[in-house]
C-alpha cells in the first residue's frame, strides 16, 4: 500500500469511530474487536472480513498488542502508531513478480516424476496411425485440456527427453507478466495480435506465412544441429533441447524466433498473390467437404495460391528431412507446442474466429501425401473450447460436430495425479498428515513446485485459482459451486441443460478435472479428485463469513431443486455435509486461535484429526452414548484415545471388497484414506453401508496400519423408521471385510423420518490388553466385535445439536432431505407409465405384465 493512502486510512479511523459511536469517550467503552469491526465497515478501503465480530476477535487472539494499541490510541487521541500496526497484519503483502514466475520455473527445473509424458507419447503415435489409415481425419492437429496447475506445459516440454522435437510456443495474454512459461512475443503477435484490421482472407495469410516461416528455418536449423552433434541424431535432439529450455534463459529461444520472423516478414513481404485466390482455392480442403483428403499437393497442383504452395513444399521438404535422420514410424519426430491456445478462440469483429483459420492452415499442409513422418500440432488450455478448434466460423457455437465426415481427434487429459506424494511407509507419526508439507504432495504439481515459498503463498495460490477470484463471491453460483464440489463430491446430474456448460467452465476456471471426453467431444466427464490443500481452502472460504455457510447450501439447494445437482435417493449428500461440518464446528472450538496464524502454525485447520468421542457429542450430543451407564461408561473408555480426521469426500465405483479380491488390506485402505484426510462414499450398490470415516486409535503400541478401524453409516431418507438396520451392518460382511482389532461405530441415519431419535448401544464383553498406562479394548472374537452401533432419525437439531449454530442451517438441510424423499414422479399415473417402460426391469408384475399398457387410469391404480 502507498504511504499517502494508508496514511489516508489512519487519518479517517476517529471520524468513523466517532460517526459509528458518538465520541471517542464512548467508542472506548467498546470491546476492541468491536471497535475494528467498525474501523473495517466504516472504510471500504481495508479488507471487509474483518468487519464480521468473529473474525475481529480472532485478529485480537492472535494479535494481543493490538487490543493494547488501541487503549493506547483511544486515550491518547492519535491512532497513528495503532494504525500503521494493524495496517500491517490486516493488508495483504504485494506479491512481486519473482516470487509466483522463480516457483513455476523452479516446478521446469526439479526431476519429472510420472508417466504423463509417455501417456502423451502413446496418444500421438496412435493419432498418427490412425491420420494415415483412416481418410476422414481434418489435419494433424490435436489437444491437451487440463485444469490449472497439473502440468500440461512441463508434459508437452518432456516429450524431448522420449527423443521428439518440441517447439513450445506460449500465446499468453501480453499482459500476463507474472505466469510461467513466459509468452513467447514473436509467435503471440503474429497469431493473437492486432487481428481487429484484419479479415478472414487476411488472416489466413498470415497463418500459412507463419507455419511456412517455422517450417524453413527449422528444416535448416535441424541440419547445422544434426552436423554440430557429429551426425548423432540423439545429440542433435538434446542439443534443441538445451536451445529451447527457458529455464535456462531466453536468448537462444528469442533468437530462434528472430530468424522465424525474418523468414516470415520475407514471405510476407514478398507474396503478391491475391487473399481472394487463395480462400477460393483453400476451399478444396476446407472441413465442409467431405473429400478433403482427396486434394494432395502431387494430385492437384493446378490452382493453388502461392502462399499454400510455399506451405506444402516447406512441409515437404522438412518431413524429408526428419524421416532421413529419424526414419518412417509413426513415433512423434516434431511437436509444434500452443500453449495458452484459448486465446485464439475469441471472434474477431464477429467474422471469424482465429483458431479456425489457423487450423485450416494446418489442414492445407497435411493433407500433403506420400510422407508418414509424426509431425503435430498441439494446443493446449484449460479451456476445452480448443478440442473443437476446427469448426468453421459459420458454425454455431453449439454444434460440435464436425460436417462433411472430417474426424478430430479427442483430447489428451491425462497429465497425471499425486506424483509428488511421499510413500505410505514414509508416514509413521499420524499427526503429520495434517502438516501443509506433507498436503501439498497430493494432487496436482502446482503446490508441491512452489514449495520454494512459504504456505500462505500457496494458500492464497489455491484459494484464488479455486475461485478464479481474489476472494470469494457468495453470489457467484459457480464459485460457490466449486468450494462445495470439492469437499462435498456434489454429482451433477449430465441431462441437465447447464450441465455441459457448467462441467466446462469448473474445468477452465475453477481446478475442476477433465477426466475424459467422449469421441465427438460431446461430453466431458469431470469431478474433483481427492486434493487435501484444496479441501482446507475449500474450508476457510466457507467459514470465512458468519453467513456464508448457509448463503452457500443455499445455492446449492437451488441447483438441486432445478436437478442439476443430484441429493441422491437416501439423502447421501446431505449426510456428506452433516459429517464434515459437524467436524468443522468442533474444529472451531478446538483451534480457534490459530485460524489465523497461518505461517507461524505448520498444521492445515481442515486437516486436523479431532477426538472421536468429541466428535460424536459434537454430531449428536449427550444422546450418542447408550442408555444404560455400563454401555455408555464402555464405550467412553473403548473410543477414549480414538480420533477422526476428513477434510473431503471421494467416491468409489465399486465394492469396497468381494470375496475374490486377494492380497486386500483393510488396514491399509483406511490408513491410505487416513494419510490424505479422506472418507469414503461407497458405491450405490454397495450392500449395508453407504459411507466409511476412517478411524485412528492413538497410543495403542501398535504400528500406524494396525492402529486403524472404521465408522460405517448407512444412509436412509424414507418415510418408513428403519431402527433394527444398524444392527446388520457388519464390517466382516464380503463386501466390507474391513475387520479390525479395534473398536469401530456404526450408524444408521434416517433423514426422512419427522420423530426425531439418538440411541445407541454397546457390548460390555471385552478383553482388555493393557499398553502402558492405557487400557486397549481388543477383540477376542470378530463376530462379537466391540462396535459402537448408533440409530438416529430426522433431520434437525434436536438430533444434531450444532445445527443450532447456524441461523437457518437446520431449515435448509431438511428442505434438501426433502429433494431425496420426493417421489422422482410425484403423480401415481406417471409412476405406473415409467414401469411400462422398463419391460424386464425386474420380476415384479409392474415390470412383466404388459396388459397394463392398455389399462384406464383408474384400472392402471388398482394393480
Amino acid at each position: 500500500m502507498a504511504t499517502n493512502e494508508g496514511s489516508d486510512i489512519i487519518d479517517r479511523m476517529v471520524p468513523s469511530l466517532q460517526k459509528e459511536f458518538g465520541t471517542l469517550e464512548d467508542a472506548s467503552g467498546m470491546p476492541a474487536p468491536y471497535a475494528i469491526a467498525a474501523l473495517v465497515t466504516g472504510d471500504p478501503q481495508l479488507p471487509q472480513k474483518y468487519g464480521y465480530i468473529v473474525n475481529a476477535k480472532e485478529l485480537c487472539l492472535c494479535h494481543p498488542e493490538l487490543v493494547e494499541m488501541l487503549k493506547e490510541a483511544f486515550l491518547s487521541g492519535d491512532f497513528r502508531k495503532f494504525g500503521s500496526t494493524f495496517l500491517r497484519i490486516v493488508q495483504p503483502k504485494p506479491v512481486t513478480p519473482v516470487t509466483p514466475t522463480y516457483s513455476l520455473r523452479n516446478s521446469f527445473r526439479t526431476p519429472y516424476a510420472g508417466a504423463a509424458v509417455d501417456g502423451l507419447y502413446e496418444y500421438l503415435r496412435e493419432n498418427n496411425r490412425k491420420f494415415h489409415s483412416q481418410k476422414n481425419y481434418y489435419a494433424k492437429f490435436c489437444s491437451i485440456v487440463q485444469s490449472s496447475g497439473t502440468g500440461k506445459s512441463r508434459t508437452v516440454v518432456e516429450l524431448g527427453s522420449k527423443g521428439v522435437m518440441v517447439l513450445y510456443i506460449n500465446v499468453r495474454n501480453k499482459t500476463d507478466k507474472h505466469n510461467w512459461p513466459t509468452r513467447d512475443d514473436i509467435p503471440a503477435s503474429i497469431l493473437a495480435e492486432d487481428l481487429g484490421s484484419l479479415t478472414e482472407e487476411s488472416y489466413t495469410h498470415r497463418c500459412c506465412a507463419f507455419f511456412t516461416a517455422i517450417f524453413r528455418h527449422l528444416d535448416e536449423h535441424l541440419q547445422e544441429l544434426f552436423l554440430s552433434a557429429g551426425k548423432d541424431i540423439s545429440k542433435t535432439i538434446e542439443l534443441w533441447r538445451i536451445e529451447m529450455d527457458g529455464t535456462r534463459g531466453e536468448k537462444r529461444r528469442v533468437r530462434f524466433f528472430r530468424e522465424v520472423e525474418k523468414v516470415y516478414n520475407e514471405i510476407m513481404d514478398a507474396d503478391s498473390a491475391s487473399v481472394e485466390e487463395l480462400t477460393e482455392n483453400l476451399s478444396a480442403v476446407s472441413i465442409s467437404e467431405p473429400t478433403q483428403k482427396e486434394l494432395t499437393a502431387e494430385k492437384n497442383p493446378d490452382g493453388l495460391p502461392d502462399y499454400e504452395t510455399r506451405l506444402r513444399t516447406a512441409y515437404a521438404s522438412l518431413i524429408g528431412t526428419l524421416e532421413n535422420l529419424m526414419g518412417t514410424t509413426d513415433d512423434p519426430k516434431l511437436v509444434v507446442a500452443i500453449d495458452e491456445a484459448h486465446c485464439l478462440s475469441t471472434m474477431v469483429n464477429d467474422n471469424f474466429r482465429p483458431s479456425h483459420l489457423l487450423c485450416r492452415a494446418i489442414s492445407a499442409y497435411s493433407c500433403v501425401g506420400g510422407y508418414l513422418a509424426s509431425v503435430w500440432v498441439v494446443f493446449a488450455s484449460t479451456n476445452s473450447r480448443i478440442a473443437d478448434f476446427s469448426a468453421p466460423s459459420h458454425i454455431h457455437d453449439s454444434q460440435r460436430v464436425v460436417t462433411g465426415g472430417a474426424r478430430l481427434f479427442p483430447p489428451y487429459t491425462l497429465t497425471g495425479w499425486d506424483q509428488n506424494a511421499a510413500p505410505l511407509a514414509g508416514i509413521t507419526n499420524a499427526d503429520d498428515v495434517s502438516r501443509a508439507e506433507h498436503i501439498i504432495r497430493y494432487g496436482r504439481p502446482l503446490w508441491y513446485s512452489s514449495r520454494t515459498t512459504d504456505y500462505t503463498y500457496i494458500l492464497d495460490l489455491a484459494s484464488e485459482k479455486l475461485c478464479k477470484s481474489l476472494a470469494l463471491n457468495i453470489n457467484d453460483s459457480n464459485q460457490i459451486l466449486a468450494v462445495l464440489g470439492q469437499r462435498f463430491c456434489l454429482d451433477v446430474c449430465f441431462g441437465h441443460p447447464e450441465a455441459v456448460e457448467f462441467l466446462e467452465t469448473g474445468v477452465a476456471s475453477h481446478l475442476r478435472i477433465c477426466e475424459a471426453t467422449t469421441e465427438d467431444r460431446m461430453w466431458r466427464f469431470t469431478s474433483y479428485p481427492s486434493e487435501p490443500i484444496l479441501s482446507h481452502v475449500a474450508g476457510c472460504l466457507l467459514h470465512s463469513a458468519p453467513g456464508y455457510v448457509v448463503d452457500a447450501l443455499k445455492c446449492m439447494e437451488m441447483n438441486i431443486s432445478n436437478g442439476m445437482i443430484e441429493v441422491g435417493k437416501s439423502g447421501e449428500l446431505v449426510s456428506r455435509i452433516i459429517w464434515i461440518l459437524g467436524k468443522d464446528f468442533l474444529l472451531h472450538q478446538l483451534y480457534n486461535s490459530a485460524v489465523l496464524d497461518r505461517i507461524r502454525n505448520p498444521y492445515l485447520l481442515y486437516c486436523r484429526k479431532v477426538p472421536l468421542t468429541k466428535y460424536l457429542e459434537t454430531c449428536f450430543g449427550l444422546a450418542v452414548w447408550p442408555d444404560d451407564e455400563e454401555q455408555a461408561n464402555a464405550a467412553k473408555n473403548a473410543l477414549q484415545n480414538a480420533y477422526v480426521n476428513f477434510s473431503h469426500w471421494v467416491s468409489m465405483v465399486e465394492d469396497i471388497c468381494d470375496e475374490s479380491r486377494r492380497n486386500w488390506c483393510a488396514k491399509q485402505w483406511l490408513l491410505r484414506h487416513w494419510a490424505r484426510t479422506a472418507a469414503v462414499q461407497c458405491c450405490h450398490n454397495q450392500p449395508l453401508v453407504d459411507k466409511v470415516i476412517p478411524i485412528y486409535f492413538q497410543k495403542t503400541g501398535r504400528s500406524l496400519q494396525d492402529s486403524m478401524s472404521l465408522i460405517m453409516i448407512s444412509d436412509k431418507a424414507g418415510a418408513n423408521a428403519s431402527p433394527t438396520d444398524v444392527n446388520a451392518i457388519q464390517a466382516k460382511h464380503a463386501s466390507i471385510n474391513c475387520v479390525t482389532a479395534l473398536p469401530s461405530i456404526a450408524v444408521t441415519l434416517d433423514m426422512g423420518i419427522a420423530e426425531t431419535k439418538v440411541r445407541s448401544t454397546f457390548p460390555t464383553r471385552r478383553s482388555p490388553r493393557a499398553d502402558g498406562q492405557h487400557t486397549v479394548p481388543e477383540i477376542e472374537d470378530p463376530a462379537n466385535d466391540l462396535c459402537l452401533r448408533i440409530y438416529a432419525t430426522g433431520m434437525n437439531a434436536k438430533t444434531f445439536p450444532f445445527l443450532e449454530e447456524k441461523v437457518g442451517l437446520e431449515t435448509l438441510l431438511r428442505s434438501i432431505v426433502q429433494h431425496a424423499t420426493a417421489p422422482k414422479y410425484p403423480h401415481p399415473v406417471g409412476e405406473h407409465l415409467r414401469d411400462q417402460m422398463k419391460y424386464g426391469s425386474s420380476s415384479r408384475p409392474r415390470h412383466m405384465e404388459w396388459e397394463n399398457g392398455a389399462k384406464a387410469p383408474d384400472e392402471l391404480l388398482k394393480s
